[in-house]
């Protein structure tokens, strides 16, 4: 199983602006950076609870097909829309599957199931693509995933180095806690 970015988030879950504010950074001249820092946070987060938290297009490619008609649980929820679903049949060509042959749930968790039973695929090596968008908007992200985002940038920016001064061990990140509420890495 390969899960790929096919186009990445076109707007961050947190802004430059929501994140100097949060920071108590009063010049412009690090707004690159804080940026920067915006999205690494995002990547940290969604690496770290298996979430999507901005709006993404994913593509999935399994190497057959769920037995027993059984649906997929997508990663990297809040799932928004399935795009398309393609099969390598048992011939080797390349085919869609009609939208009306199976049933999506949208949301946490995201589910694809078939309303009867999944077309016959070949085995092996992508023989099965599911393309479909993923994550929340700046508006619908979760309280606690945005404080916790919020908490990482202003961490990474007051302390450049992996390492506290006068220490060998790690610099602590509180942003733990917040993230209890959206973890789904215990999800298949």
């Amino acid at each position: 199983m390969g899960l790929e970015v096919v186009t990445p988030a076109a707007v961050e879950p947190i802004s430059v602006e929501e994140a100097k504010a949060h920071a108590r950074i009063l010049t412009d001249a690090d707004d690159a950076l804080v940026g920067v820092l915006c999205k690494a946070a995002r990547r940290h987060v969604e690496a770290r609870c298996n979430r999507s938290l901005a709006v993404q297009t994913y593509e999935l490619s399994l190497h057959d097909m769920p037995a027993h008609g059984w649906p997929w649980e997508l990663p990297r929820p809040p799932l928004v829309s399935v795009e398309s679903i393609v099969v390598r049949g048992p011939d080797g060509s390349l085919g869609a599957v009609d939208p009306s042959a199976y049933r999506v749930v949208l949301g946490t968790p995201g589910l694809v199931a078939p309303v009867g039973a999944w077309p016959s695929a070949a085995r092996g090596p992508a023989a099965v693509t599911v393309r479909y968008v993923a994550g929340w908007t700046p508006e619908e992200l979760p309280e606690d995933a945005r404080v916790a985002l919020l908490m990482l940038v202003a961490h990474w920016y007051d302390r450049r180095e992996p390492v506290a001064a006068g220490s060998l061990s790690e610099v602590p990140l509180a942003v733990d806690a917040p993230l209890g509420g959206i973890d789904w890495r215990t999800r298949g």
